[in-house]
């Protein structure tokens, strides 16, 4: 609305809120009193009316007020600092806070000030902007879900990825999905470069219609394969450090039994280089 007011339904859901603190039969006196205009002209000249009744005015001029000294603000203050600005004016935060799962209520309040002010940092800036930042985040689907107002300490179960988990240690962990394969795609590219080695092509034979691998882009291959291996690794790691008490590891095998007899043969001892090179998987 400080936008633009003359949105017919967002004024009429702010002149229902918390904010404007109108009743159903109050808003739907005022439309009654229109002349086809928008509902916020309607009020505008209901306002300047000296028939309105005095009560009913006063409210109405007090709403309008709060609207145009806000308009104003809009022009020139940050986003995070007018919504913080309009929390602290009207105690709509202690609102929330006293309602019904006030504590999440809240934290959403607080995360919508959040993102606000990460808005800020970018290139854009101003009302207009945000306002279209957010319509492109409904149009895609963003959905940012609720702000977490859980401890560590919190009596839950934790979903998370491996990367989300780091820094972080629980009682008892559930590292699953070991037996997903590794995504080597940049490996096995027609075009490869590295820093040290610089480009690695497949040769092509245009009469004979071959292709065929070049040593250079073996040797670039064999190293990104290295390297995403050794990242991968370093992640695992990271997921089997974060149980106090007890890790628990899971993974799906097409035959479990016959890949725990392969395994027998080479434990005890660490693995080697070669099975490290040769590993799709976790598991």
């Amino acid at each position: 609305m400080l936008d633009n007011p003359l949105q017919d339904i967002p004024f009429y859901g702010t002149m229902r809120s918390f904010f404007g603190g109108f009743e159903e039969e109050e808003a739907a006196l005022i439309r009654s009193r229109g002349r086809g205009e928008f509902l916020y002209e309607t009020c505008r000249a209901l306002e300047e009316t000296e028939q309105e009744e005095k009560e009913g005015r006063r409210k109405l001029s007090g709403f309008l007020a709060f609207l145009e000294e806000y308009r104003i603000k809009a022009r020139y203050t940050p986003i995070h600092k007018l919504i913080q600005d309009i929390l602290t004016r009207t105690g709509y935060l202690e609102y929330v806070c006293a309602k019904p799962s006030g504590e999440q209520r809240c934290a959403n309040v607080e995360m919508l000030l959040t993102k606000a002010a990460a808005f800020e940092n970018t290139s854009y800036y101003g009302l207009f902007h945000f306002l279209r930042y957010i319509e492109q985040l409904e149009k895609y689907q963003v959905d940012y879900g609720e702000a977490d107002i859980l401890d560590e300490n919190a009596d839950v179960v934790r979903i998370m990825s491996i990367h989300k988990s780091k820094g972080l240690e629980f009682p008892i962990v559930f590292v699953s999905g070991l037996a997903k394969r590794f995504n080597m795609q940049d490996v096995n590219q027609g075009f490869l470069m590295d820093m040290d080695y610089g480009l690695g092509t497949d040769f092509v034979d245009a009469e004979s219609r071959v292709r065929n691998k070049t040593l250079r882009k073996t040797v670039v291959s064999r190293k990104m394969r290295e390297e995403n291996l050794a990242e991968e690794l370093r992640v695992l790691y990271v997921a089997l450090t974060r149980a106090k008490e007890k890790l628990i590891m899971t993974a799906c095998a097409a035959d479990a039994e016959a890949l725990l007899e392969q395994q027998k043969l080479r434990l005890p001892g660490p693995l080697s280089f070669l099975d490290f090179m040769k590993a799709g998987s976790y598991l």
